[in-house]
């Protein structure tokens, strides 16, 4: 996911490029492993944010979605922009129930001068499979953001 992302909301969520490998032990420990699984996009939304910069909305499933449950939760969205003329990840946000007891989406990290509440009036909708009525998924997912 680094090279999607840009720098400064890498920084901010705790994920930190490595400037070296790691001894070969550490490699060895994840041999077998099984590789992670993509996740799920549901819908992308286009925007036009208040500088006229264009922004993409993509609704995704959890990070490493079983393959074999075709249903997939809808509940994570990542807001994407043009930076350097490369596609970057700058802010995530996940649909939740903690700490009020009242599932909205919260933001996990990124950019502060970009919000999920800003963006309005989506100038174009893909939707690509719906996901589970779950978590206000199916309702998300029609919804025209």
């Amino acid at each position: 996911m680094n090279a999607y992302s840009y720098t400064d909301y890498i920084s901010k969520i705790g994920i930190l490029p490595l400037s070296s490998l790691q001894d070969e032990d550490y490699y060895k420990r994840y041999e077998n492993f099984p590789d992670a699984k993509p996740r799920k996009i549901f819908k992308i939304s286009k925007y036009k944010n208040s500088d006229e910069n264009l922004v993409w909305l993509a609704y995704v499933s959890g990070a490493n979605p079983d393959p074999d449950f075709e249903d997939a939760y809808l509940d994570h969205v990542f807001i994407i922009m043009l930076i350097n003329d490369k596609l970057k990840i700058v802010k995530e946000y996940i649909y939740s129930d903690y700490p009020d007891a009242v599932f909205t989406w919260k933001s996990q990290g990124g950019l502060d001068g970009i919000r999920l509440e800003q963006l309005e009036n989506p100038i174009e909708i893909e939707r690509y499979i719906e996901p589970c009525d779950k978590f206000d998924g199916l309702e998300n997912y029609r919804d025209n953001i």
